[in-house]
This record gives structure tokens, C-alpha cells and sequence, in this order.
């Protein structure tokens, strides 16, 4: 969280190792489209400059291991963690009002001039933006905690 990193060595064995449990057990359908719609979703995310690799391995992961269903579930929670953990932020630096000004200014020129680059790594750094793939990772947690799994 502190490095704004997640590594290969996580993400990668992760990844291979939730193919392979899923493809072994037969839930064939389940690992496949999990893993390419959460790949797809983060792809989409990352070329939009709104996250980093690790992110969107992390994303596959998680799709691999539980399928689509559960991928959206996580991906929803781990955006509502993501929003009150950045107005947590904005509000402790007293800049709640000029974050959503940005925001309302961003939305408007992806309306206007189509989509680009919305969040530029430099500017990701400089804005003190959350970890997402933090976020992503409690929400698993807490998908797990109640009862969320299923095959």
C-alpha cells in the first residue's frame, strides 16, 4: 500500500493458480469469462489512466479464482471503498469542494471531447490518489467474510 506497488511475484502466481484450481475441478465457464471480463475491466480502466499492471492482474486474479458474478460484486464493493476512502482524504485535506469541481470538469471533457487519458500517471502521483488495488483487496476479504463464495 506504502509503494503504491503490487508485484508479479503476487500477481502472477495468483492468477496461474486460480486457471489452473478452477480449470482442474471442471468450472471451466466460471474461470475463463471471470478472468477475461475482470482482464477486460482493468485493461479498460488502465488504458483510461485510472490504474496501474497490478491492478489489473490483480483484477484477472480475482476473476479467475471466482467468476464473473463474484469479479462484479468485489469490483463494485472495492469502488465504494475506493470513494469513501478518497472523501475521507479530501475532507481531511479541506479540498472536498475543489475535488468535485475536477471531477464535474473531467466528466464534462470526456462528454465533449470523447475519452482520453482521464487520470495521467503524473497526475495520479501528484494528487495523492488511493491504492485501488487495496481497495479490491478488502473488498475480497469482506466478500469472503460473508459468505460471498460460490461455485
Amino acid at each position: 500500500m506504502k509503494e503504491r506497488k503490487i508485484t508479479n511475484k503476487i500477481t502472477i502466481p495468483f492468477l496461474i493458480a486460480g486457471l489452473i484450481v478452477n480449470l482442474i475441478i471442471g468450472n471451466y465457464i466460471l474461470t475463463l469469462t471471470g478472468f477475461a471480463v475482470a482482464f477486460v475491466s482493468g485493461l479498460i480502466m488502465w488504458l483510461l489512466g485510472g490504474m496501474g499492471g497490478g491492478d489489473v492482474k490483480l483484477m484477472a486474479g480475482i476473476g479467475a479464482w471466482l467468476g464473473t458474478m463474484a469479479f462484479f460484486n468485489i469490483l463494485f464493493m472495492g469502488s465504494v471503498i475506493g470513494v469513501i476512502w478518497a472523501c475521507i482524504n479530501a475532507i481531511k485535506e479541506k479540498r472536498l469542494q475543489a475535488k468535485v469541481a475536477e471531477i464535474a470538469v473531467k466528466m464534462n471533457l470526456i462528454k465533449v471531447l470523447g475519452v482520453k487519458e482521464i487520470v495521467s500517471q503524473k497526475e495520479a502521483a501528484e494528487a495523492n490518489c488511493i491504492a485501488f488495488g487495496t481497495c479490491l483487496s478488502i473488498a475480497t476479504i469482506i466478500y469472503f467474510i460473508t459468505g460471498g463464495v460460490y461455485y
